[in-house]
C-alpha cells in the first residue's frame, strides 16, 4: 500500500528501519550481562546517582529534595523509584537501572546528573507520555556518553585503511540520518500539528503535541513505512490527543515556509512566514482526530491501516515525510554535512583514492584533500553523481 512511499526513500532500509535507541538497548543487554555479579539492586543504583548529583558520598541525601527551575522538583531517589517501578515499563525497567549505572560511571559533571534526575521527577509527576518519553531520554543519554565511545567513525581503528574510512563514514552517516529522521518527524508533523493549535487559540493541545501527538505520528512512521527514530512510539498512550489533520486545516501558506528545505527542523515560531497571517486561519479540523478515531494511538493506527480510504488520506502525510530522504534533498544534505567534518574528509580521501582514475578524473598532486575536491566544482556547487557514488560506495543509499 505504501510501496510508492517507500521506493522514493533512497536512504537504505537497514537505516531507515533501526535507530540508535535500539542500539542502546544492544549496548545496555551486554552492561546487564557483564554486570550479572555485582548483584546491585535498583535502590543501590538510585542513590548512587543522587550522590553524583549532589557531590557526596553520604547516603543521606536519598531524603533531599532537588529543583531545577522548569524542569522538576522533589526527592530525586524516591521519584527514581516511582519511576523505576511504573507498570509501563514492565519488560524494559532492567534498562532503567542498567542505563542509570552506566551513567553514574562515566558521568563527570553533576549538574548532568541534576538534570537527569529533574526529568524523572517530573515524569514521575505526570503521565504514562511523559514517562515514556523521559525514558527514551534516558537511553539517549547512554548512547552519547558510552556507546559512541565505541563507535568506529574514528581514525584508530582496525582493519585495512579503507575499511577504516568507510566504516567511520558509515557511523557518522547513520548518526546524521538519526538526527535527519528526528528534525524531518519534527517539521512534516509536530510542528504543523502545533502551529495549527496556536492559531486557534487552543494552547493546552499546543504543549500535547511532543508528548502525547508524538506517540501516533511516529507510530505511524514505524507501522506504515518501517522507519524508527530516536525516541521510540508508545503507541499505549491513553491520551490520544495533540494531533490534527493539518493537511486540511488552512495552513497552505504557513506549511510551504515550514517545508521549505532551509526550514527543516525549526520551529514555526522561529519563521517569519509561518507567522504571517496566521491568525487568519479558521477552525477547520477536529482536535484530537487524525484520519480515524481511537482511544490510544495504536487503536487508531490499526484503523487507519485496516481502511484503503484511510490509507489514501494518509499517503500525502507519508510523502511530506519521504520527500527528506529523497534524492535530490539527502545527498546534498548528507555531503554537506560530511565535509563540514575535518576526520570525516580524511575518510573521504581515502575512500576517493580507492576509485578507478577514469572515475577519479585529473588529480591536482598539490591537492590535500582530493577527495573533497572530487564532490565540487570550481563554483563550490555539489556534483550530485560524484556525492552519490561516494555514499553508495559506503553503504548509505540503495
Amino acid at each position: 500500500e505504501f510501496r510508492a512511499v517507500v521506493d522514493k526513500i533512497a536512504v537504505a532500509d537497514c537505516i531507515m528501519s533501526n535507530s540508535r535507541f535500539y542500539e542502546s538497548v544492544s549496548y545496555l543487554d551486554g552492561c546487564i550481562r557483564r554486570n550479572e555479579k555485582e548483584q546491585l539492586t535498583f535502590e543501590h543504583i538510585a542513590a548512587a546517582a543522587v550522590m553524583k548529583a549532589c557531590g557526596t558520598t553520604s547516603d543521606r541525601v536519598r531524603y533531599q529534595r532537588l529543583r531545577i527551575p522548569d524542569l522538576g522538583e522533589g526527592n530525586p531517589y524516591l521519584s527514581a523509584l516511582n519511576f523505576h517501578a511504573a507498570p509501563i515499563f514492565e519488560g524494559q525497567r532492567q534498562y532503567i537501572g542498567a542505563a542509570l549505572h552506566e551513567l553514574n560511571s562515566t558521568c563527570q559533571d553533576p549538574t548532568e546528573m541534576q538534570v537527569l534526575l529533574a526529568h524523572i521527577i517530573r515524569a514521575d509527576q505526570e503521565c504514562n507520555a511523559r514517562k515514556y518519553a523521559a525514558y527514551a531520554s534516558l537511553l539517549e543519554k547512554v548512547l552519547h556518553a558510552c556507546v559512541r565511545n565505541d563507535s568506529p567513525g574514528t581514525v584508530q581503528g582496525i582493519g585495512t585503511q579503507l575499511h577504516r574510512a568507510k566504516t567511520g563514514l558509515y557511523s557518522t552517516c547513520v548518526d546524521l540520518i538519526e538526527e535527519l529522521k528526528t528534525q524531518a518527524a519534527r517539521t512534516t508533523f509536530l510542528e504543523p500539528a502545533k502551529m495549527y493549535f496556536h492559531a486557534v487559540h487552543d494552547h493546552t493541545m499546543e504543549g500535547d503535541v511532543d508528548v502525547h501527538g508524538a506517540n501516533l505520528y511516529l507510530g505511524i512512521l514505524e507501522e506504515a513505512l518501517d522507519i524508527k527514530t530516536g525516541r521510540p512510539s508508545f503507541v499505549q498512550d491513553s491520551s490520544c490527543k495533540g494531533i490534527v489533520m493539518f493537511l486540511s486545516a488552512g495552513l497552505g501558506e504557513q506549511l510551504a515556509a515550514l517545508w521549505a528545505p532551509e526550514n527543516l527542523g525549526k520551529s514555526w515560531e522561529a519563521i517569519p512566514q509561518c507567522r504571517r497571517n496566521l491568525y487568519q486561519v479558521q477552525h477547520q479540523a477536529r482536535k484530537n482526530v487524525f484520519i480515524c478515531e481511537g482511544q490510544t494511538p495504536e487503536d487508531v493506527i490499526t484503523r487507519i491501516l485496516g481502511s484503503s480510504a484511510a490509507v489514501q488520506q494518509l499517503v500525502p502525510y507519508l510523502e511530506a515525510f519521504a520527500k527528506w530522504f529523497q534524492r535530490d534533498f539527502v545527498v546534498g544534505w548528507l555531503t554537506n554535512q560530511l565535509v563540514a567534518n575535518d576526520i570525516s574528509v580524511a575518510f573521504i580521501d581515502v575512500v576517493f583514492a580507492s576509485m578507478p582514475s577514469g572515475i577519479q578524473g585529473p588529480v591536482d598532486a598539490s591537492d590535500p584533500h582530493p577527495g573533497r575536491t572530487w564532490l565540487y566544482d570550481d563554483d563550490y556547487k555539489l556534483i550530485v553523481p560524484n556525492a552519490t557514488m561516494l555514499l553508495q560506495q559506503i553503504g548509505v543509499l540503495k
